[in-house]
């Protein structure tokens, strides 16, 4: 008999928090909580939000993913993988990266970031309400990307009800084992 492996869940945010920063220390325990429900953190596979994210899951006894884009790679230097990652996915383009997370991971959890952040969130909530995947959460970590909410959710043609807004790791984790969907993709293993 073969275990499964644990499903992973995407985690976003912004790539600029570091250490000391609310933001960072948040992921860190959101991806504790996750890795403690039983499930691995996905990331992008860089450092802020990703990298903390992983930190978080490693520190619990689980697993981080990282999906990085060689395109990232090639236009900045400075620009490396964290030291988190169990295991390493590398997409050639930003929205091949984005796919992968969305169709590899059981559901998605976003915190506070810029436009690589709102791009993921984007396509997470278009791909979900369209039907291109299986239903899965999308967990709102806080408030900063309620507004967005407010305004797409009256033109939506479909109901948001598979998006929550949660502060606390615990809650997260919780929406997540209620909610996660199987992948449509294996990560680990992945090739683009």
């Amino acid at each position: 008999m073969t275990t499964r492996p644990p499903v992973p869940i995407a985690v976003f945010g912004r790539y600029g928090a570091v250490r000391g920063d609310p933001v960072y220390a948040q992921a860190c325990e959101i991806g504790a909580a996750l890795a403690s429900a039983g499930f691995a953190v996905a990331t992008g596979g860089y450092a802020g939000v990703m990298e903390a994210a992983g930190a978080g899951a490693r520190s619990a006894g689980g697993t981080s993913i990282g999906v990085t884009c060689s395109a990232l790679l090639e236009r900045d230097d400075r620009r490396r993988p964290n030291d988190f990652l169990d295991h390493r996915v590398d997409a050639p383009d930003l929205l091949t990266r984005i796919r992968l997370l969305l169709t590899g991971c059981g559901g998605y959890v976003v915190l506070p970031g810029g436009t690589g952040t709102l791009a993921e969130l984007a396509l997470a909530l278009e791909f979900v309400s369209k039907r291109f995947i299986a239903p899965r959460p999308v967990v709102l970590a806080g408030d900063w990307f309620r507004p967005v909410l407010e305004l797409i959710a009256p033109d939506s043609p479909s109901p948001l009800d598979f998006v929550h807004v949660e502060s606390s790791p615990q809650r997260i984790a919780a929406v997540m084992f209620a909610g996660a969907a199987t992948p449509e993709v294996a990560l680990v293993g992945a090739r683009c």
